[in-house]
């Protein structure tokens, strides 16, 4: 063979992404890679070419990678590296092994280890095909150890440990690294049994004779285990035990290869471990997501009770009604807030639910002013809306959308002085429509542009800003913007102005039809019996006080004792029930109560701080109509009223 002969190497992987780290880590410019997207062109690529080694992917659309390596195998020896995303305990080491495999190597690879392997079968090609052809066969048959062309590749794989055995696995050969991984010399570990480097454990369950009669049905077996050293510390060790056969093809003795990676092997499990806790933490960051609401929620609703009372018992001065609109004000910014930490917890869970409508930009665009205006007005600020077509229609959920453009108004108000401009446009581009909001306030920073979508992000000069929020108004207008198949950048000039700009896709209106109407709820004055039931004493008294102006009968229980027995006594047509009740909760409350026959017909609504999908679920199987989270509106708390006709 040419001294300058380029020796090939396969490639076979789906993602272009997989194929470009592997190239930078094997390229040699005495080495071809050759590369492969599926399993019918790496195929193609083992007709036409001869390979030293042959990197699979064991996932490949259409054919898997069991099936490339068996149709292989039927052609060549050419040895297989598995790579593969499965867990070490998951991978088919012995259906891969029976089909040619070598090894395999679980991603996240180390590069080091990759090179390393590839490396040795390189050499080990170069040195068989240097081999005159009458000699190959025997070269493959009959593996000595002290052959010297064999040696010429121990001096080149370094790190690697050559064991021999005879047919009952007592050591003939210790060579390579073996003294350097495991401690002891070759005079030590000649004539002892192959055995002495397996673990106790290992030993007590059969090993190495289990292994040795694997090499010998399969022609290989993999070697992936703790082994013990001299000093009785342990090591992994990630090699193979192949069967020396001679000229007739009877099994005289074993060899063993393998490479010490212990500190590879720890660095995954510790890698393994920081995973696990990192999901644990966004575990407990949910938990703690759910419960911070659920608190804030409850001091929310009386107060919020609170002020709609003054409002509706009339006779307040000026001075008084603008004290209202401050207080009302304050607390739905407290609600907004909570409700965008709960937002921002069910996207990064994968548990929100887009409920997608066709929609004009114009509707959108007039909901979501109506909930910035008040933004707006209290800073003076000039709006300017723009929309190209009030036609222009999306195929969105309009309430996650409108809330979208909603707190970019609102965050241009904040951070845009006194008697400032906004400026809102619409107008469609390359098939997607393009909203853009752009004031010009104080401006971001341009080193702080590319995180200002970041989580929980304060751009450094808005820290001391009277206006500044948490920093999770952006992150949820991006999440929820991606989870429409759109995006989202910024642009902006440090004490100019800031632009916000949204491309969203144009709905085709020839395949959607816009969304039926909703039925509209007719308003009835009939008065009813109503319980309210909450451990919250506040809570449960200024919602009673509020209701008491519609005309109804309301009682009040604190348990859920309590409010069973005021069921059986006073059969009220609906009752309000929180959840999160000491002794007997919310969902054990209401099964007792579908238990009561007379009262079948009770309409049953869960007021409560929790409002995760998890929660809604919960309450409905425990036998709840509705799920109200507090504090809830009085315009869907007299919907929900209006709509209810008594039957007992």
């Amino acid at each position: 063979m040419k001294a300058n002969k380029v020796i090939n190497v396969l490639l076979v992987d789906d993602e272009r992404a997989n194929l470009i780290a592997i190239r930078a880590i094997l390229e040699n410019p005495g080495v071809n890679l050759i590369y492969a997207a599926s399993g019918e062109e790496a195929l193609r690529q083992a007709l036409t070419h001869d390979f030293a080694v042959i990197l699979l992917d064991f996932y490949l659309p259409t054919i898997g990678g069991l099936e490339v390596a068996q149709i292989i195998r039927t052609r060549s020896q050419t040895p297989i590296i598995f790579i593969t995303a499965s867990r070490p305990e998951e991978f088919p080491v012995e259906e891969a092994y029976s089909l040619g495999a070598v090894d395999y190597l679980t991603k996240p690879y180390n590069p080091i280890v990759l090179k390393s392997k590839v490396n040795f079968f390189i050499e080990l090609y170069k040195r068989t095909e240097a081999l005159a052809a009458s000699e190959r066969a025997r070269y493959l048959s009959e593996l000595n150890i002290k052959d010297g062309r064999i040696r010429l590749i121990l001096e080149n794989a370094k790190g690697y440990a050559f064991i021999v055995t005879d047919i009952h696995g007592i050591i003939t050969e210790w060579e390579g690294d073996a003294s350097a991984v495991t401690g002891w010399s070759a005079d030590e570990m000649i004539g002892k049994s192959i055995a002495s480097i397996y673990t106790d454990d290992d030993r007590a369950t059969g090993y190495p004779a289990i292994e040795l009669e694997l090499a010998v049905r399969n022609d290989v077996a993999a070697d992936k285990r703790w082994h013990i050293r001299k000093d009785r510390s342990l090591f992994y060790a990630d090699g193979v035990l192949v069967p020396l056969k001679d000229t007739a093809g009877q099994v005289h003795g074993f060899s063993k290869i393998f490479r010490d990676e212990t500190s590879e092997r720890l660095a995954n499990e510790e890698l393994r471990r920081l995973a696990e806790n990192l999901a644990e933490v966004d575990r407990r960051k949910t938990e703690f997501l759910a419960t911070l609401a659920h608190e804030l929620r409850n001091p929310l609703a009386p107060i919020k009770n609170g002020l709609r009372i003054l409002r509706l018992g009339g006779d307040v001065n000026a001075a008084t009604a603008k004290t209202h609109e401050m207080m009302e004000r304050q607390v739905n910014h407290m609600v907004h807030l909570v409700d965008d930490l709960l937002d921002i917890s069910r996207i990064s869970g994968g548990k929100i639910e887009l409920k997608k409508e066709l929609i004009t930009i114009r509707e959108l665009v007039t909901s979501a002013v109506e909930t910035s205006i008040p933004h707006i007005e209290s800073g003076q600020h000039k709006l300017n809306i723009n929309i190209e077509d009030d036609s222009l229609s999306l195929y969105v959920d309009s309430n996650r959308i409108a809330q979208v453009i909603s707190n970019l108004l609102n965050n241009a108000a904040k951070y845009t002085r006194p008697g400032g401009h906004i400026e809102l446009l619409a107008f469609v581009e390359a098939n997607e429509v393009v909203l853009s909001v752009e004031d010009n306030g104080i401006g971001i920073p341009a080193q702080e542009l590319c995180n200002i979508f970041e989580m929980f992000n304060q751009v450094e000069r808005n820290m001391g800003h009277a206006q500044g929020g948490l920093g999770i108004g952006l992150t949820l207008v991006r999440q929820l913007v991606e989870l429409h198949g759109g995006t989202i950048y910024a642009s902006s000039t440090e004490n100019v102005g800031s632009k916000f700009t949204v491309r969203l896709p144009l709905a085709n209106v020839d395949h959607l039809a816009p969304a039926a109407p909703a039925a509209a709820v007719t308003g009835s004055t009939k008065a009813l019996r109503i319980l309210i039931v909450d451990d919250n004493v506040d809570a449960a008294h200024s919602l009673r006080s509020l209701l008491e102006f519609g005309g109804h009968t309301l009682f009040v229980a604190h348990d859920g004792y309590e409010a069973i027995k005021m069921v059986q006594n006073y059969r009220p047509h609906v009752a309000f029930m929180d959840i999160g009740m000491p002794g007997m909760d919310g969902y054990e409350t209401a099964s007792e109560i579908r238990k009561l026959d007379d009262v079948s017909g009770i309409t049953l609504v869960a007021l409560t701080g929790w409002g995760a999908d998890n929660d809604k679920n919960r309450s409905h199987a425990a036998g709840f109509n509705k799920h109200l989270i507090k504090p809830a509106s009085l315009e869907v708390i007299d919907s929900l009223l209006s709509s209810i006709e008594p039957s007992f």
